[in-house]
Protein backbone atom coordinates (compact mmCIF):
# COMPACT_ATOMS: atom_id res chain seq x y z
CA UNK A 1 0.00 0.00 0.00
CA UNK A 2 3.06 2.83 0.82
CA UNK A 3 4.76 2.04 -2.59
CA UNK A 4 1.45 2.80 -4.39
CA UNK A 5 0.77 5.60 -2.02
CA UNK A 6 4.34 7.13 -2.93
CA UNK A 7 3.66 6.59 -6.49
CA UNK A 8 7.34 3.76 -6.61
CA UNK A 9 7.55 2.85 -10.50
CA UNK A 10 9.96 0.53 -11.99
CA UNK A 11 12.04 1.62 -15.76
CA UNK A 12 12.28 -1.74 -17.52
CA UNK A 13 16.16 -2.52 -18.23
CA UNK A 14 15.54 -2.76 -22.41
CA UNK A 15 13.69 -0.64 -24.89
CA UNK A 16 12.32 2.66 -25.37
CA UNK A 17 8.51 2.34 -23.62
CA UNK A 18 8.63 5.80 -21.92
CA UNK A 19 9.68 8.01 -24.48
CA UNK A 20 7.01 5.50 -26.99
CA UNK A 21 4.89 6.48 -24.66
CA UNK A 22 5.21 10.10 -23.93
CA UNK A 23 5.51 10.55 -27.39
CA UNK A 24 2.21 8.42 -28.40
CA UNK A 25 0.49 11.32 -26.03
CA UNK A 26 2.64 14.38 -27.70
CA UNK A 27 4.95 15.35 -25.55
CA UNK A 28 7.70 16.87 -27.22
CA UNK A 29 11.31 15.47 -27.03
CA UNK A 30 12.90 18.76 -27.06
CA UNK A 31 11.11 19.22 -23.42
CA UNK A 32 11.52 15.47 -22.12
CA UNK A 33 15.04 15.85 -22.93
CA UNK A 34 15.56 19.12 -20.97
CA UNK A 35 13.48 17.61 -17.99
CA UNK A 36 16.36 14.86 -17.91
CA UNK A 37 13.73 11.51 -18.61
CA UNK A 38 15.61 11.46 -21.68
CA UNK A 39 18.71 11.10 -23.76
CA UNK A 40 20.37 11.80 -26.83
CA UNK A 41 22.18 8.56 -28.25
CA UNK A 42 26.05 10.17 -28.60
CA UNK A 43 26.42 8.01 -31.93
CA UNK A 44 23.25 8.66 -33.36
CA UNK A 45 22.53 12.75 -33.15
CA UNK A 46 18.64 13.07 -33.00
CA UNK A 47 17.85 9.48 -31.73
CA UNK A 48 17.50 9.72 -27.76
CA UNK A 49 16.56 6.78 -25.15
CA UNK A 50 14.69 6.41 -22.10
CA UNK A 51 17.32 7.85 -19.19
CA UNK A 52 16.38 5.81 -16.85
CA UNK A 53 16.48 1.64 -17.21
CA UNK A 54 16.58 -0.70 -15.23
CA UNK A 55 15.62 0.87 -11.83
CA UNK A 56 13.23 1.12 -9.01
CA UNK A 57 11.78 4.77 -10.08
CA UNK A 58 11.24 6.74 -6.54
CA UNK A 59 8.89 10.22 -7.64
CA UNK A 60 10.63 13.59 -6.34
CA UNK A 61 7.90 15.98 -5.18
CA UNK A 62 7.77 19.24 -3.83
CA UNK A 63 5.46 20.50 -0.56
CA UNK A 64 2.33 20.34 -2.57
CA UNK A 65 2.66 16.85 -3.56
CA UNK A 66 3.68 17.40 -8.06
CA UNK A 67 5.96 15.46 -9.06
CA UNK A 68 9.21 17.82 -9.92
CA UNK A 69 11.76 15.08 -10.89
CA UNK A 70 12.94 11.08 -9.64
CA UNK A 71 15.38 9.16 -8.35
CA UNK A 72 16.24 6.40 -9.48
CA UNK A 73 17.88 3.11 -7.81
CA UNK A 74 19.50 0.49 -10.01
CA UNK A 75 18.79 -3.55 -9.34
CA UNK A 76 22.28 -4.37 -10.45
CA UNK A 77 24.09 -1.25 -11.73
CA UNK A 78 27.53 -0.06 -10.62
CA UNK A 79 26.18 3.80 -10.38
CA UNK A 80 23.68 2.96 -7.46
CA UNK A 81 21.45 6.32 -7.55
CA UNK A 82 20.56 8.40 -10.79
CA UNK A 83 18.66 11.53 -9.79
CA UNK A 84 17.19 14.38 -12.09
CA UNK A 85 19.03 17.02 -13.35
CA UNK A 86 18.64 20.48 -12.83
CA UNK A 87 15.90 21.84 -14.79
CA UNK A 88 13.02 24.60 -15.06
CA UNK A 89 11.44 23.17 -12.10
CA UNK A 90 13.12 21.06 -10.41
CA UNK A 91 16.39 22.49 -8.76
CA UNK A 92 18.60 20.16 -6.51
CA UNK A 93 20.00 22.64 -3.87
CA UNK A 94 16.10 23.66 -3.33
CA UNK A 95 13.80 20.77 -3.17
CA UNK A 96 13.69 18.14 -0.12
CA UNK A 97 12.83 14.50 -0.41
CA UNK A 98 9.57 13.60 1.32
CA UNK A 99 8.54 17.42 2.25
CA UNK A 100 4.83 16.65 0.55
CA UNK A 101 4.52 14.22 3.68
CA UNK A 102 6.88 15.94 6.57
CA UNK A 103 5.81 18.99 6.32
CA UNK A 104 2.21 18.30 8.32
CA UNK A 105 4.08 15.96 10.23
CA UNK A 106 6.85 18.38 11.30
CA UNK A 107 4.52 21.08 12.59
CA UNK A 108 2.45 18.97 14.33
CA UNK A 109 5.74 17.41 16.07
CA UNK A 110 7.62 20.50 16.18
CA UNK A 111 10.56 18.30 14.67
CA UNK A 112 11.86 16.99 11.41
CA UNK A 113 14.30 14.37 11.03
CA UNK A 114 16.91 14.75 8.60
CA UNK A 115 18.28 11.29 7.24
CA UNK A 116 20.73 10.54 4.20
CA UNK A 117 18.41 9.63 1.38
CA UNK A 118 15.42 8.37 -0.06
CA UNK A 119 14.98 5.04 1.22
CA UNK A 120 15.66 6.26 4.48
CA UNK A 121 12.64 8.84 4.59
CA UNK A 122 10.76 5.66 3.11
CA UNK A 123 10.98 3.49 5.40
CA UNK A 124 10.60 5.89 8.38
CA UNK A 125 7.23 7.35 6.34
CA UNK A 126 5.91 3.64 5.55
CA UNK A 127 6.28 3.02 9.61
CA UNK A 128 4.50 6.09 10.68
CA UNK A 129 7.26 8.88 11.18
CA UNK A 130 5.91 11.09 8.87
CA UNK A 131 8.90 13.98 9.78
CA UNK A 132 11.61 12.86 7.97
CA UNK A 133 13.15 14.13 4.40
CA UNK A 134 16.36 13.89 3.10
CA UNK A 135 18.03 15.51 0.55
CA UNK A 136 19.15 13.74 -2.74
CA UNK A 137 23.00 13.40 -2.56
CA UNK A 138 23.54 13.99 1.29
CA UNK A 139 24.64 17.56 1.63
CA UNK A 140 21.83 20.26 2.80
CA UNK A 141 21.75 23.85 1.19
CA UNK A 142 20.66 26.89 3.37
CA UNK A 143 17.80 27.12 1.28
CA UNK A 144 16.87 23.33 1.89
CA UNK A 145 17.33 23.85 5.63
CA UNK A 146 15.71 27.66 5.72
CA UNK A 147 12.28 25.61 4.50
CA UNK A 148 11.74 24.45 8.08
CA UNK A 149 12.57 27.36 9.88
CA UNK A 150 9.83 29.43 9.25
CA UNK A 151 7.76 26.24 10.66
CA UNK A 152 9.59 26.15 14.45
CA UNK A 153 10.66 22.71 13.79
CA UNK A 154 14.00 21.59 15.73
CA UNK A 155 16.12 19.91 12.84
CA UNK A 156 17.48 16.06 14.47
CA UNK A 157 19.93 14.57 12.04
CA UNK A 158 19.91 10.73 11.65
CA UNK A 159 23.39 9.70 10.34
CA UNK A 160 23.85 6.19 8.56
CA UNK A 161 25.43 3.51 10.65
CA UNK A 162 28.77 3.91 8.47
CA UNK A 163 32.14 2.05 9.28
CA UNK A 164 35.04 4.25 9.48
CA UNK A 165 37.20 3.91 6.63
CA UNK A 166 41.04 4.46 5.70
CA UNK A 167 41.95 5.41 8.96
CA UNK A 168 38.88 8.00 9.93
CA UNK A 169 37.76 8.16 13.40
CA UNK A 170 33.96 8.71 11.87
CA UNK A 171 31.95 6.94 8.88
CA UNK A 172 30.47 8.79 6.00
CA UNK A 173 27.02 8.80 8.42
CA UNK A 174 28.69 11.23 11.43
CA UNK A 175 30.90 13.15 8.99
CA UNK A 176 27.57 14.24 7.24
CA UNK A 177 25.92 15.45 10.57
CA UNK A 178 29.21 17.20 11.07
CA UNK A 179 29.11 19.01 7.63
CA UNK A 180 24.84 19.89 7.06
CA UNK A 181 24.80 20.42 11.67
CA UNK A 182 27.62 23.36 10.69
CA UNK A 183 25.25 24.75 8.27
CA UNK A 184 22.03 24.33 9.99
CA UNK A 185 23.75 26.51 12.88
CA UNK A 186 25.03 29.06 10.67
Amino acid sequence: AYCQTIGLGYSPLKGNQFLSFAISKGLKTDILLQLGLIAEDEKQPGKYYDFYRGRLMIPQRDRYGRILTFTARSIDSYIKYLNGKDCLIYKKNKTIFGIDVALKAARQAGKVYLVEGAPDVMRLQSIGIGNAIATLGGTWSETQLNEFSKFGCSICFIPDNDVPKDGSKFGVGDQFVFKNGKTALE
